[in-house]
């Protein structure tokens, strides 16, 4: 398939590619993003995957649930904070770290600043929102139905499209076609911690270099390395 809009590939010089569903924007704020991830210690990167073995009741449970469509984007966006690529951050972002986000390009955790240039939001209609408003958890599906996560909490909020994208981007001018994809989401956004119910794979010949932060820290050391190359493909 074509390239994804919004997705980019962080790739070391050994040919280690790990892919990214970060908005288009300046590459620095970005890569240091990523590289916070990579340069955290284990324990700090945040796992959301359910273990495997509490999956299938875990499912079994979700499958009650009012249920969320996510679009190929914020699926994307579910891989990327599974993984821990976003780390602190553990779910799509409520409003106040939403604003972190778009007005200082970081989010304030225990006093300190962490990068995240970049918001992690998950949209929804008017009609959806009345569908899971009051709800304590919802689950949220791909295009297929199939159940991926759930979120725990969520909270809805405005949103606000010509904020984000100037506040992103630089500019509002519908023609971008992130801003595009940005006007065309719902009017409101859902935030709240996710769990992770299965893998997420793209079928697509590159998923087996699609390794997460802890995977490539354990490269590294086995490869002895003390530099290690990344840089960011554009689409």
């Amino acid at each position: 398939s074509g390239p994804r809009i919004g997705s980019s590939d962080v790739t070391c010089a050994l040919g280690l590619t790990k892919f990214c569903s970060f908005a288009m924007k300046s590459s620095t704020p970005i890569l240091s993003a990523l590289l916070c991830a990579l340069a955290s210690p284990a324990a700090a990167i945040v796992d959301l995957f359910a273990p495997a073995s509490e999956r299938p009741a875990l499912l079994k449970a979700a499958s009650k649930l009012k249920k969320l469509t996510l679009s190929e984007e914020e699926l994307q966006w579910v891989h990327v904070l599974a993984e821990g690529w976003a780390s602190p951050l553990d779910g799509f972002m409520t409003e106040a770290q939403y604003l972190q986000s778009t007005h200082f390009e970081h989010l304030v955790v225990d006093g300190e600043f962490v990068p995240m240039p970049v918001p992690i939001v998950k949209a929804c209609s008017a009609k959806e929102k009345a569908e899971i408003e009051g709800a304590d958890e919802i689950a949220l599906v791909a295009a297929d139905g199939s159940i991926v996560a759930t979120m725990a909490k969520p909270e809805i909020y405005e949103h606000r499209k010509e904020e984000r994208a100037g506040r992103t981007f630089g500019i509002t001018h519908g023609g971008h076609p992130y801003i595009k994809m940005i006007n065309e989401a719902g009017d409101w956004l859902v935030g709240g911690k996710i769990k992770v119910l299965k893998a997420i794979t793209y079928n697509d010949g590159m998923d087996q270099y699609r390794l997460t932060p802890v995977q490539l820290q354990a490269k590294f050391e086995e490869m002895g390395a003390d530099a290690v190359f990344v840089f960011q493909l554009r689409n």
